[in-house]
Parts: structure tokens; C-alpha cells; sequence
């Protein structure tokens, strides 16, 4: 298989003939160049979206109803870019990530008897307690109170 061959094409690092890839890179085969550019192009994309999703994630985890233009601006990206970088990391959007940081974060707390359904909606970010049953039945399939008591029990 000739560089050639492979020009365009999206396969696993793990696919690419090693030697024969090597040797075409030796000799200055521009294909090869073009094919080796691309795979370091999208493993510093995939390093930086790893790291910008790990940084949505923690300022989730301090403000859990940020939104996504807020958040962008801190971390000093566009509201684009911070889409494009989760939607590639997790296959979810922002919001959708919000969404579910929030419900971990309400079953969490759930599991702790101390906490009134009251506290947990607000601990964990919904805007009151009858969006954190909707979210919570939506995600879970279960109430606040059937969840916390299933919890509470373990």
C-alpha cells in the first residue's frame, strides 16, 4: 500500500504500515508528509479538546448552572470552540453536559439522608425542585424522594 493509497482516507495509527510509511517519509514523499501532518493536526486537537472538557467539567463542578458563553469567556475560547471541543470530547453538547454534571451531582447528594429533596435541588444547581424531579425522572427514571430513599438505604 503506497502512501498514495492512503491520501484522504481515515484509518488507526495502528493500520498505517509502519515501515513502508516510515521509508516514504524518508524520502520526502509529499503524501506521506500530508498524512503525517494530519495525524499530529488531530492528536494536538484531541490533547486541547481533552483539556478544554476537563476545564467545562470543573466549572460545571463550581457553578453547575454556568452557561456555555459564560464559561467559554473565562477559559478564553469562543462559544463555538467550546462546543466543538465537548461535542468531540464526550458526544454531548454543553448543555447536555450540564444537564447530567447537575443529575450526578443531585444523586450524589441524594444518597445522603442529611440532605432535604429541598437542599439537593438547590445544591446541585436546578433552578427549583420540581426541575430537579423532572430531570431526575427524565435521566434516572426514578423521583428525588424514591431515590433518596433507595439510596439513603445502601
Amino acid at each position: 500500500m503506497s502512501a498514495g493509497d492512503l491520501a484522504g482516507a481515515v484509518a488507526e495509527l495502528s493500520d498505517l504500515p509502519a515501515r513502508p510509511f516510515r521509508d516514504a517519509l524518508l524520502r520526502g514523499d509529499p503524501e506521506a508528509e500530508h498524512i503525517a501532518r494530519s495525524i499530529i493536526r488531530e492528536a494536538a486537537r484531541n490533547q486541547a479538546d481533552t483539556r478544554l472538557t476537563a476545564a467545562v467539567w470543573e466549572g460545571l463542578d463550581r457553578q453547575p448552572a454556568v452557561r456555555a458563553a459564560e464559561l467559554a469567556a473565562r477559559l478564553g475560547v469562543s462559544t463555538r470552540r467550546l462546543r466543538q471541543a465537548v461535542r468531540h470530547e464526550t458526544g454531548l453538547s454543553p448543555r447536555a453536559l450540564r444537564r447530567l454534571a447537575r443529575h450526578e451531582r443531585a444523586v450524589a447528594a441524594l444518597a445522603d439522608p442529611r440532605w432535604s429533596l429541598a437542599e439537593v435541588s438547590d445544591l446541585a444547581g436546578y433552578a427549583d425542585q420540581s426541575h430537579m424531579t423532572r430531570e431526575t425522572v427524565a435521566l434516572g427514571g426514578l423521583t428525588p424522594a424514591r431515590l433518596h430513599t433507595a439510596l439513603s438505604e445502601q
